[in-house]
């Protein structure tokens, strides 16, 4: 996957006039990882399982179920109450469930607490969907937390692995703490959050263009834009 260029970098900064959100690091122009020790998230189905894994009881699809993040980068977000966005391929009539939660961790991932749970309606059609991660307890700053994205595409009997598991691990930062070996899913949600005032229209080369194509999932161009309201 390609670096992301100082043009696009110049691009979506002046997107965004909020001398905060500028603050925001996009990710990082080498792939060092960091010394913090805190895992990175994979992108695809089922967390850590390589794209074209098998789906269980789901139908295969033009376009995978995918996280709008680089692949194995970790996750950070400079905002209380931060907004997820994973493209989903099927429809409401594809689905049979879709739960969500995220945990409090600490850094040696020994200890976990479910912060916040809740079951997504499935939607009438596909598209990238914007999910809140915690809209009942705020994040912490210098906190990490995991969080599991589980889509059954049938009923699910007891002892039966699930359909579809995303997962991954997200900090809370400061605004001020800029660090380039992490990606910010604050911009993704910035860029997503204009393209919705513009009653959702992608415009040719826009920073919503500019980003999906860095993150290699220019296919997902013209899908749906879909926020989910907080609970």
């Amino acid at each position: 996957m390609k670096l992301l260029t100082l043009s696009l970098v110049l691009v979506l900064l002046s997107f965004i006039s909020d001398s905060a959100l500028k603050a925001q690091i996009l990710y990082s122009q080498n792939r060092s990882s960091s010394n913090r020790g805190t895992p990175s998230t994979q992108r695809g189905p089922g967390g850590t399982r390589p794209p074209g894994s098998p789906l269980g009881n789901c139908q295969p699809t033009d376009h995978e179920i995918s996280l709008i993040a680089p692949p194995s980068f970790q996750e950070i977000t400079t905002t209380e109450h931060p907004i997820l966005w994973v493209y989903i391929p099927y429809t409401r009539d594809q689905i049979h469930e879709i739960n969500f939660r995220v945990e409090k961790r600490d850094i040696d991932r020994r200890n976990q607490r479910t912060i916040y749970r809740t079951s997504i309606a499935p939607l009438e059609q596909s598209g990238i969907i914007g999910i809140p991660l915690s809209p009942e307890t705020p994040l912490l700053d210098n906190q990490l937390y995991e969080w599991f994205f589980v889509l059954n595409c049938s009923e699910r009997r007891r002892g039966q692995h699930h359909d579809i598991i995303l997962n991954g691990f997200i900090e809370k930062i400061p605004v001020s703490a800029q660090n380039s070996d992490y990606f910010s899913h604050d911009i993704v949600t910035n860029i997503a959050q204009k393209v919705l005032e513009n009653n959702g229209t992608v415009a040719h080369d826009t920073p919503w263009q500019a980003l999906l194509k860095e993150l290699e999932l220019e296919h997902l161009i013209g899908e749906n834009i879909i926020l989910l309201p907080l609970e």
